[in-house]
């Protein structure tokens, strides 16, 4: 039986933007209990604030904060976390197209990152002024 989960550990702040380097800095939690459905294993989830304008399309803005199931693999357009070089993390969509993946951001002014990257999770839910 699953532990049930009443916290989600907002760990740090990921650029919806150019990618940033990645560190963990607890600033917060987020309560789980209208969040999300069913029971979660505390191991499943994190919270990362959003920082940047690259997902405002898809509807993220900077100062949200995203919940993030861990999970190594993802669907095409879905919104994930990634992991690039250099320790550097984004939240972009995932695209698969003509035998390339790549992470495409939801605003024009952005060109899609074709670096190899690493899917840290996929984004759950999106809360705002938390």
């Amino acid at each position: 039986m699953r532990e049930k989960l009443n916290r989600i550990p907002i760990i740090a702040t990921i650029p919806a933007g150019p990618a940033n380097l990645a560190y963990e800095d607890i600033e917060g939690y987020v309560g789980v209990d209208d969040i999300l459905p069913g029971t979660i294993a505390p191991n499943e989830v994190f919270a990362l604030r959003i920082k940047g304008d690259s997902m405002v399309e898809a509807g993220i803005m900077e100062g949200d904060v995203a919940i993030i199931r861990r999970q190594a693999v993802a669907g095409n357009g879905e919104i994930i976390a990634a992991l690039l070089e250099n320790n550097e993390v984004t939240l972009k969509r995932l695209r698969h197209h003509n035998n390339a993946t790549y992470l495409e951001p939801a605003n024009n002014n952005y060109q899609p990152i074709r670096k190899d990257f690493t899917i840290i999770g996929r984004v759950v839910t999106i809360l705002r002024n938390i």
